[in-house]
C-alpha cells in the first residue's frame, strides 16, 4: 500500500537522467580505450557503443513498468506492447538500414521508447 501509481511514475521519471548515465561515460572515454579494448580496426565503434547504451539504458523504466503489471497480473499488457515494438522496431529497423548504418541503432532507441509509453499509458 505504501507504492502507489504515482509513487511508480515519479521513480519512473527519477530513473530517466540514470539510463543515460552509461551513455555519457562511453562518450567521454576516449577512442583508444576502445581500440585497446575491441582492436584498432574497432576504434570508431564510440559512436555505435553510445547510441546502443541510450537504447539500452531506457529499459529501466520499462522494467519498472513490468514489475507492477506483473505484480496486478497484467501481463498481457506487457507482451502486448511488446509485440507491437517489436513490429515497429523492425519497420524501423528495415528503415534506417537501406538509410545508412549510422540510422540502424536508433531503431532501438524509438522502439523503447515508444514501449514505455504504451505502458506509461496503460498505468491507471
Amino acid at each position: 500500500s505504501k507504492l502507489n501509481i504515482k509513487k511508480i511514475k515519479k521513480y519512473t521519471m527519477y530513473s530517466i537522467p540514470v539510463c543515460i548515465l552509461p551513455a555519457i561515460i562511453g562518450y567521454l572515454l576516449p577512442s583508444s580505450v576502445y581500440e585497446w579494448f575491441l582492436g584498432k580496426e574497432y576504434g570508431n565503434s564510440k559512436y555505435f557503443i553510445v547510441i546502443y547504451l541510450i537504447g539500452y539504458g531506457i529499459n529501466l523504466p520499462y522494467l519498472m513498468f513490468v514489475n507492477y503489471f506483473f505484480y496486478m497480473g497484467k501481463s498481457w499488457i506487457i507482451s502486448t506492447a511488446s509485440f507491437v515494438t517489436s513490429v515497429i522496431y523492425i519497420f524501423i529497423l528495415i528503415y534506417t538500414s537501406n538509410l545508412s548504418i549510422e540510422l540502424v541503432p536508433y531503431s532501438l532507441i524509438i522502439s523503447n521508447i515508444v514501449l514505455v509509453l504504451i505502458l506509461w499509458r496503460y498505468m491507471k
